[in-house]
């Protein structure tokens, strides 16, 4: 996807919008419990890695909101490569109630906050396939336990697309390492992932706001290494290897602006899979 939004110094912004601060969050596991695990487990990566959704773990249900900043220094052109930092915020919290943002309550709520900032090259190996390896490292501090971690990522992405007719199709593949190091009591988690997507997007033969509007059906599944685990009450851990979203977009052939913001995609998906369930919300296909 395209950079969506400039600030006044030149950071631009791949925004969820005001829509998706209100109503949140990232994914969530029901997977099989097994033995008792200290309170910080995987969330952490799980989150930075996956972006914005709902999960429900157990009785409980968790909410990530994955704010993708970046800041693009060029982009790519012929055998240069573009060059991007990515500045990402999360923040995550169990509890949620609409009458702690209308009574300014919310930042007491807040479970963690995060900054995972890193470098992405992209390659355009052709007129349509673009490669996309990345590295992140950054800190994500937990305001309700001492459970704050260091939390790294690397990861290589691909996408191929082509035109259809009028239809646009969309092939993605990526692979990813992701991990957390308390940093107090030096424990280490971390989990393996392999995603293969399609994406099919066709004009809808709409106009809005001056706009030609398009939508996408796309899916994705998703392989984890080394078991991505989750906390539920009581300490139970719970794990998934295997995961399969199906998901639409809607989008516009130029961007509009949204109080300071320019938006070309959004979309949400449903992630199932070993007895994980979640809502997931997206600025397109995520490759």
């Amino acid at each position: 996807m395209r950079p969506a939004a400039v600030f006044p110094l030149g950071y631009r912004l791949r925004p969820l919008g005001l829509s998706l601060w209100l109503s949140l969050l990232l994914a969530a596991p029901i997977g099989r419990a097994e033995e008792q695990l200290p309170a910080a487990a995987v969330n952490f990566a799980y989150a930075t890695v996956l972006g914005t959704g709902i999960y429900e773990v157990g009785e409980r249900r968790v909410y990530v909101l994955n704010m993708p900043f970046h800041y693009t220094l060029r982009e790519a052109s012929g055998d240069r490569p573009g060059l991007r930092f990515k500045l990402p915020v999360s923040l995550g919290t169990h509890h949620f109630d609409w009458r702690d943002i209308l009574e300014d309550d919310f930042p007491e709520r807040l479970q963690t906050v995060g900054f995972v900032p890193g470098l992405e090259l992209a390659w355009a190996l052709s007129e349509g396939w673009r490669l996309k390896p990345y590295a992140q490292l950054g800190y994500v501090a937990d305001l309700q336990e001492d459970n704050d971690a260091y939390v790294y990522v690397a990861g290589l992405k691909s996408l191929y697309q082509q035109s259809q007719g009028r239809s646009t199709l969309s092939l993605g593949a990526g692979a990813t390492l992701a991990g957390q190091r308390a940093v107090r009591g030096g424990s280490d988690t971390g989990f393996g992932l392999v995603e293969l997507g399609v994406d099919l997007r066709h004009p809808l033969g709409l106009r809005l706001l001056e706009r030609n509007l398009d939508a996408s059906l796309f899916y994705i599944a998703s392989r984890y290494f080394n078991d991505v685990d989750f906390v539920d009450i009581g300490d139970q851990r719970f794990s998934i290897r295997h995961s399969h979203q199906i998901g639409v977009t809607l989008g516009i052939d130029r961007p509009v602006t949204f109080w300071g913001l320019e938006l070309e995609r959004v979309g949400v998906g449903y992630q199932f899979g070993d007895g994980l369930n979640a809502l997931r919300f997206n600025l397109g296909f995520p490759f």
